[in-house]
């Protein structure tokens, strides 16, 4: 069922639903959801309102305006996009130091010992560069 409504979602009805009932924040998830609210951003497809008619809000003490987005700005979110990348989680990092310094052990080129201790150094130093 949960994967239903995923895909249900990522449909361009889902989209335009979701759109209408304001439900996502953030971009859509597909590029023609992306292009046509970019668009409709800068004001180039025809509809003058901004953000769902709205022309600001205020939270916490603090006013916001709303503006049309430019065309320096709509190329920085495409090229931010574009070099996007998923973040390498702390996880992530040690296990590729793990499996690095086992193929040592698995060639027979280290102890277990030594692979304990190169791991354990290498592991220990990543995590005192990413905590600072």
């Amino acid at each position: 069922m949960a994967w239903e409504f995923l895909e249900w979602l990522d449909s361009a009805q889902g989209m335009e639903s979701a759109s209408a009932m304001r439900v996502r924040s953030g971009f859509p998830t597909r590029i023609d959801g992306f292009e046509r609210e970019l668009e409709e951003a800068m004001g180039e497809s025809g509809e003058e309102k901004v953000a769902g008619g709205m022309t600001g809000f205020r939270h916490n003490g603090v006013s916001v305006d709303y503006r049309k987005t430019t065309h320096e700005e709509a190329q920085l979110i495409h090229s931010l996009i574009e070099s996007a990348a998923p973040e390498r989680s702390a996880g992530h990092v040690i296990l590729g130091i793990i499996e690095e310094e086992t193929a040592y052990l698995y060639d027979g080129s280290k102890t277990a010992e030594d692979v304990a201790a190169v791991t354990q150094n290498r592991v220990q130093l990543y995590l005192e560069e990413t905590i600072r």
